[in-house]
C-alpha cells in the first residue's frame, strides 16, 4: 500500500477551462441590442451554477442572456453554454441587488429562474451547520436562508411575465413550510398565480431518484400543469453503458489527451447525449475519469453488488461505523435508475460505485446521470466539475417544464385561485362560525385543547354541547390537579379508560409545575397525553403557544385530497401533501385557516357523504364538482399532472 494516508499517490486532476461561447460578452452595456435581437423568449437565470436548469429552458425554446452566480469556476461553465453575460455577483448586497435588476430590466426578459442556495434547507446541511455553530466557526443566523427574499426582490422590481425557483423539497417543510408559505404570499401579492409542486426527476427521463421543490409563478393569475413527464424510465445501463472500462486515476484520459476512445452510443438517451459533437471529437468521450480506487476499496467494491449494504462487507474492509454508515457504500444498478447526484459527490464517491467495474463512477458518467450533454465540459479540476454536477437541475427535466410553461404563458384560460383568497375566506369562516363541532380548538389556549382532545376525541354533537361546559371549567392544570375525583368521574361517563385519564392527571401535574411546557410545540409533545398529532392540535389551537405549527392529520388532508381531486391523502402524504395543505393554509391568515380545515374535516367532509353545502370550499371543491355538489369550476392554482 502507498505511504499515502489516503492509500493511493495523492494525484491533482486536470483543469480544464472551456472557451467562452461564441456569443458570450463582458461590456453590459451591449445587452439591450443582443436581446433585442433574439426571437425567442428570454430568460435570466439567478444562482444559475453550471447551467442545467439555463440548458433545459433553451432546449424548451426559450433563450437565456442572464446568468448569475457567485462560483467563478459554475461562471466559467456556465459562459461556455451560453451567450449574453454571466456576472459573479453576491445577491446578498442591496446595491449588487439593484444593478442585476436594472441590468435583467434592460434585457427584457419573459421569464426569471434560480434556485436560491439550499444548504440551509438540507437535512445534511442543517447537521453540519449545527456542528458548526455548536463550535463557534459559524454565524448561527445563515444568510443564505434569505437569499430567496434577494430573488423575489429583483422579481417584484420587474415583474416578469414567469418565475420558476427550484430547491430541495426540505425548503417547503423548514419552520413548518413558512418559507414556502411566505413565497407564496409575497408572488400572489405580486399579481401572480403560484404553484409548488415537488418533482421526481426519474419521471422526466432522469435516470437518478432525485426529488427536488420547484415553484412556477405566472403573472395576471395564469393557471399553470406541472408536465406529466416523459412516461420512460432511463436506467444507468441505458445512460453510461456505452461509455469505455476505466480503471481509476483522475490523469487516465489526461494521459490519451484528454479524452479516451468512444466507440459510438446504442440507445436514445446515449444518442441524445451526443448531440452536437462532431469532427473528431465524435470518437472521443471527455473527462471520463474518476478517483485512483484504494486497493482494500477495490477488494470492497468487487464483493458487492446493488443489494449489498457496508454492513455486508468483510470485517477487514470496513474503515467507517456500519451503525452510522450503513450506505456509506453503494453500488449502483445497472438495471435502476441512480441514487440522487448531489455535491458531496465532489468529496467521495463511494454511494455511487459503478454498476460492473470496481470504481467508483467518473465524471462524465455522473454528468451523463444528471442528463448534462457530453459536449458541457466543467471548469476547474474534477471536484469542481461534480460539485457543479451536483448541485445542477438536470436539463431533461428543465426542458419539459419549459415546454409547460410556455404552453401556459400562450394560453387563454380563466385566472386561477389563489392561495391568499382561499385562506382569507377560511379564517373569515373560521371567525364567523358560532357553532363549533369542536369548542375547545377555539378556545385560543393549550390546556382547555388539551382536555377536548383527550376526553372528547370523535364525540357526538350532542354529547359536545351538554358535557364541554363541565369540562370548560377545568380551564388549567391546577383545575384538574385540584379536582381529580371529578375528571375520573366525567371520563368514566364518556367511555374513556383508566389510561388515558391517568396520563390527563400526569399531564396536569407536570404543566402545573412548569407552565412553560404548554408554550412550545417541543413542551406540549412532552406531556404524556399527547403524541406528536394532538401536540400540533393543541399548539395549533394555543395564543400562547411560540411555535408556528401546521396541523395536516388524516382529516386534514382529506379535506385537502377531496379539494384538488388528488390522492395526497393516500400516498406521499408528508411530502405533496404537506406542500397541497400549504397552498390552502397560506401565510398571514395560516392559523385560523389550517383551525378551519381542522373543523372542516371533523365536521363536514367527513369519510363517506361529506355535507358539501356547508363547506365554504364548495364552489372550486373537485370532489364537489365532479358530484354535481359544486358551483362553476374555476381553474385550480395549478396542478401536478
Amino acid at each position: 500500500m502507498s505511504g499515502s494516508r489516503y492509500g493511493v499517490d495523492h494525484e491533482r486532476g486536470p483543469v480544464v477551462e472551456p472557451p467562452p461561447h461564441p456569443e458570450s460578452f463582458d461590456d453590459l452595456s451591449i445587452l439591450p441590442e443582443y436581446a433585442a435581437a433574439q426571437s425567442q423568449p428570454l430568460v435570466a437565470d439567478l444562482f444559475c451554477g453550471a447551467g442545467g436548469l439555463s440548458l433545459g429552458l433553451d432546449a424548451a425554446g426559450m433563450k437565456t442572456v442572464i446568468g448569475v452566480d457567485y462560483d467563478e469556476q459554475a461562471l466559467e461553465t456556465y459562459r461556455s453554454l451560453f451567450g449574453g453575460v454571466a456576472l459573479k455577483r453576491d445577491l446578498f448586497d442591496p446595491d449588487q441587488i439593484f444593478e442585476v435588476a436594472s441590468l435583467i430590466e434592460s434585457a427584457g426578459v419573459t421569464a426569471i429562474v434560480g434556485g436560491p442556495p439550499c444548504q440551509p434547507f438540507s437535512r445534511a446541511g442543517r447537521a453540519t451547520i449545527r456542528n458548526l455553530v455548536a463550535k463557534g466557526i459559524r454565524d448561527p443566523n445563515d444568510r443564505r436562508r434569505d437569499l430567496w427574499q434577494s430573488f423575489l426582490e429583483i422579481v417584484d422590481r420587474l415583474l416578469p411575465p414567469a418565475v420558476i425557483i427550484e430547491n430541495v423539497p426540505d425548503m417547503a417543510f423548514d419552520d413548518e413550510g413558512i418559507i414556502l408559505r411566505l413565497i407564496i404570499r409575497d408572488l400572489e401579492d405580486a399579481g401572480y398565480s403560484v404553484t409548488p409542486a415537488l418533482l421526481d426527476a426519474w419521471r422526466y427521463g432522469v435516470p437518478q431518484h432525485r426529488r427536488r421543490l420547484f415553484i412556477v409563478a405566472l403573472l395576471g393569475h395564469r393557471p399553470f400543469a406541472f408536465p406529466e413527464g416523459s412516461g420512460d424510465i432511463v436506467t444507468v445501463g441505458a445512460a453510461i453503458g456505452d461509455l469505455p472500462v476505466i480503471d481509476g486515476g483522475w490523469n487516465e484520459a489526461e494521459r490519451a489527451g484528454g479524452f479516451l476512445p468512444y466507440s459510438g452510443p446504442f440507445t436514445p438517451f446515449q444518442k441524445k447525449a451526443r448531440e452536437g459533437i462532431h469532427g473528431a471529437d465524435a470518437d472521443r468521450a471527455y473527462d471520463h475519469i474518476t478517483r485512483r480506487v484504494r486497493d482494500d476499496d477495490r477488494e470492497a467494491f468487487s464483493q458487492m453488488d446493488a443489494d449489498t449494504s457496508y454492513a455486508d462487507l468483510d470485517d477487514h474492509l470496513k474503515r467507517y461505523r456500519e451503525d452510522i454508515f450503513d450506505d456509506k457504500y453503494k453500488r449502483l444498478d445497472l438495471d435502476d435508475v441512480s441514487r440522487t447526484i448531489i455535491a458531496h459527490i465532489a468529496k467521495d464517491g463511494y454511494g455511487f460505485i459503478h454498476p460492473t467495474q470496481d470504481r467508483t463512477i467518473s465524471l462524465r458518467e455522473a454528468a451523463r446521470l444528471q442528463t448534462f450533454p457530453d459536449r458541457v465540459r466543467f471548469a476547474g479540476p474534477p471536484t469542481a466539475a461534480l460539485r457543479q454536477i451536483g448541485n445542477a437541475v438536470p436539463p431533461a427535466l428543465a426542458e419539459q417544464l419549459g415546454q409547460a410553461v410556455l404552453v401556459a404563458l400562450n394560453s387563454d384560460a380563466e385566472p386561477a385561485i389563489t392561495t391568499t383568497g382561499l385562506s382569507e375566506r377560511l379564517d373569515r369562516w373560521h371567525r364567523e362560525r358560532g357553532v363549533r363541532s369542536y369548542p375547545w380548538l377555539a378556545s385560543a389556549a393549550a390546556w382547555p385543547a388539551i382536555v377536548g382532545e383527550a376526553l372528547l376525541p370523535r364525540p357526538d354533537p350532542t354529547i359536545v354541547r351538554s358535557v364541554w361546559p363541565l369540562l370548560e371549567a377545568f380551564s388549567t392544570p391546577q383545575h384538574v390537579v385540584d379536582e381529580p375525583d371529578a375528571i375520573e368521574v366525567i371520563g368514566k361517563i364518556l367511555g374513556r379508560d383508566g389510561g388515558v385519564i391517568e396520563d390527563l392527571l400526569a399531564s396536569a401535574k407536570l404543566a402545573a409545575g412548569e407552565p412553560g411546557l404548554l408554550k412550545s410545540l417541543n413542551g406540549l409533545k412532552s406531556l404524556p397525553s399527547l403524541g406528536e398529532s394532538t401536540a400540533r392540535a393543541v399548539a395549533l389551537a394555543s395564543d400562547d403557544c411560540d411555535d408556528d405549527v401546521v396541523f395536516t392529520d388524516r382529516g386534514v388532508m382529506r379535506v385537502v385530497a377531496r379539494f384538488e381531486g388528488s390522492q395526497v391523502d393516500r400516498t406521499n402524504t408528508r411530502s405533496d401533501g404537506r406542500v397541497a395543505a400549504f397552498r390552502l393554509i397560506g401565510a398571514d391568515t395560516g392559523r385560523n385557516a389550517n383551525l378551519a380545515l381542522t373543523e372542516i374535516a371533523r365536521s363536514i367532509c367527513m369519510p363517506g357523504e361529506p355535507a358539501c353545502q356547508l363547506c365554504p370550499l364548495v364552489q372550486e371543491c373537485r370532489f364537489a364538482a365532479d358530484n354535481g355538489r359544486g358551483g362553476v369550476q374555476p381553474a385550480l392554482f395549478g396542478s401536478k399532472s
